[in-house]
């Protein structure tokens, strides 16, 4: 299969493992430092999550082109760009080159994640701008203090991501490898 069509959120049932997640399936999980680490070349600078696809409805990969689109039906070359999947110990990661005020940084495609997150240098070197106090966020069995910001004038190629409010910390990208080399929510 070519295409797989990924509703917002996700879709994927966790197996069997002997660690508990926060639902009735059981995760398993690693703790994964991903800021600066590089898939596939590329540096890992922040993930794309789920508030993102969201507003868009629908989200296509397509691996055999390297491609993804935003919505369905989307415009002709108006919400696809380019992708990158790369094998890992853990699975598949699957990366786009997203520019963030101009500056450029690889994100993950986390249909885990419930917020777009990215490192704290990609937001400073960004000037991004702060929404409200640090806050505490979590996942499964790991917790981090984030600094809320405006996730705005993000593009991918010549596709413009909409306004959202991101997490950025240092350690934002403290993750948990699940699923089958999926990221959740850190």
């Amino acid at each position: 299969m070519d295409r797989i069509l990924i509703p917002p959120g996700g879709g994927v049932q966790a197996q069997p493992s002997t660690a508990r997640g926060t639902g009735e399936y059981p995760i398993p999980s690693q703790r994964n430092e991903l800021a600066g680490q590089k898939i596939g070349g590329t540096p890992v600078a922040g993930l794309l999550g789920a508030d993102l696809y969201y507003l868009y409805g629908t989200m296509t990969v397509d691996f055999k082109n390297a491609t993804m689109t935003l919505g369905h039906p989307a415009p002709p070359g108006g919400q696809s760009f380019p992708i990158a999947a790369h094998l890992t110990a853990g699975g598949v990661s699957v990366i786009a080159e997203v520019s963030v005020h101009g500056t450029r940084g690889g994100f993950l495609i986390d249909t885990g994640a419930a917020v777009t997150e990215l490192d704290s240098k990609l937001a400073n070197s960004s000037a991004l701008k702060k929404v409200s106090a640090p806050a505490k966020i979590g996942a499964v069995s790991c917790t981090t203090s984030v600094q809320p910001v405006v996730f705005d004038n993000a593009r991918i190629s010549t596709v413009k991501l909409p306004t959202v409010t991101a997490a950025s910390s240092i350690n934002a990208l403290t993750c948990q490898l699940s699923l089958a080399g999926g990221f959740c929510s850190h």
